[in-house]
């Protein structure tokens, strides 16, 4: 009975026709607010209230959607997980240098906050890739050193002749004695070879011997 009422309430008759009030006045709001936003004034009203409303709900929208995120998380942990690793190798692909400034910068800002706890992680984490990867290390090291090398042999040479000579001043009896071993060692490792070599060198001085004593008796020669 009260709905009939109410749908009567909302009804007129105009002549032979029945014209609903609600859809009449929303009609006429409709045509009203089109008239209205294509005034410029109007439009740039509308547009900051629109912007203000959603600088005031931002906190809002933010809280909802750190509310939602979480609750994806809590039931679907391992899908999130794969999503965000895609997402973030996507990132890194498309913007590359920007991602590598940024990590630059958040790492250097990292170590003026805390140089003693990130030196710490950082030999932390080197052990553990020394421990996994040992052969792989030593071999990258070794390639490295030779380079090195290679681009400053001068240097390097340098380096080498002042730490011999400081070793030899402060140890010279040892070193003396680590040369006498070393050299035992190898005339018994090369016993042959020395033999050879001394015998040879024995001819040379015989050799020069009589050289010397041919050019006397040549010269005695010619002065008679």
């Amino acid at each position: 009975m009260c709905l009939q009422l109410k749908i009567q309430c909302s009804q007129i008759s105009v002549g032979d026709k029945v014209v609903d009030k609600t859809k009449k006045r929303t009609d006429y709001m409709r045509q009203y607010m089109r008239k209205r936003r294509t005034g410029m004034e109007f439009r740039e009203k509308d547009n900051a209230k629109l912007i203000e409303g959603r600088y005031n709900n931002i906190q809002t929208i933010r809280d909802k959607n750190m509310r939602a995120e979480r609750k994806r998380k809590i039931t679907n942990k391992e899908h999130v997980r794969e999503v965000g690793k895609k997402s973030l190798k996507k990132r890194r692909a498309e913007n590359l240098e920007h991602i590598r400034e940024i990590e630059k910068r958040s790492k250097r800002k990292r170590r003026a906050e805390n140089p003693e706890h990130v030196r710490e992680i950082e030999k932390r984490a080197k052990r553990k890739q020394r421990a996994e990867n040992t052969e792989h290390i030593r071999e990258i090291e070794k390639l490295a050193k030779r380079k090195w090398r290679a681009e400053n042999l001068e240097h390097i040479r340098e380096i080498e002749k002042r730490t011999k000579r400081k070793q030899r001043a402060e140890n010279t009896e040892h070193i003396r004695e680590i040369e006498k071993q070393a050299k035992r060692k190898w005339r018994a490792e090369n016993l042959e070879h020395i033999r050879e070599v001394e015998k040879q060198s024995r001819s040379k001085r015989n050799q020069k011997v009589e050289n010397i004593e041919q050019r006397k008796e040549i010269k005695k020669v010619e002065g008679r």
